[in-house]
């Protein structure tokens, strides 16, 4: 069964598989939205006092959930829509890393927060970082690009733990 229970799974992908690329039509930026139904869309907005919001809203601008994000912890995201759930793929733009939220996209209820293992930890007074999110198969697949290398990396829908990781060390 998948993720949600409503038909077979696919068999994860292997992340020495998967060539890194970049797709231009993935959500992913510090204003983002992503349409689910034509009653509701996902968005992340980057606030000016650093504090960001993810939310559901419906036409008429009515949050139906939101969850605050803390100054500090992400100021981009990547956004992902599958069999019922919501992924957030939360970084910071100059700083390495990234987080993966599960929500329910009814109800917003988190399932789980996973930190990605990406390229690992570095320092630099000069760091970029992007990230984006999509699916093959049934699995979350991170593509991130930063300072440090590139890197794709496979989660579990279910409760975010590693499938497997490459990196490409620049």
């Amino acid at each position: 069964m998948s993720a949600t229970g409503s038909g077979p799974v696919s068999p994860p992908a292997d992340a020495k598989a998967i060539p890194w690329t970049w797709d231009p039509t993935v959500p992913a930026g510090n204003e983002v939205m992503l349409d689910w139904l034509p009653a509701c869309h996902f968005a992340f907005h980057q606030r000016a006092d650093g504090a960001a919001e993810l939310r559901a809203e419906r036409p008429v601008g009515v949050p139906a959930w939101v969850h605050a994000i803390p100054a500090g912890v992400a100021d981009s995201a990547s956004l992902a829509f599958h069999e019922g759930r919501l992924y957030a793929l939360l970084y910071r733009a100059r700083v390495t890393g990234a987080i993966l939220w599960s929500l329910d996209a009814t109800t917003g209820t988190r399932d789980f927060e996973v930190r990605l293992e990406g390229i690992g930890p570095l320092h630099h007074s000069k760091y970029s970082n992007r990230a984006q999110l999509r699916f093959i198969g049934d699995s979350p697949v991170a593509f991130g690009d930063e300072s440090g290398g590139r890197y794709v990396e496979v989660r579990d829908p279910t409760d975010g733990h590693l499938i497997s990781n490459r990196v490409d060390r620049a």
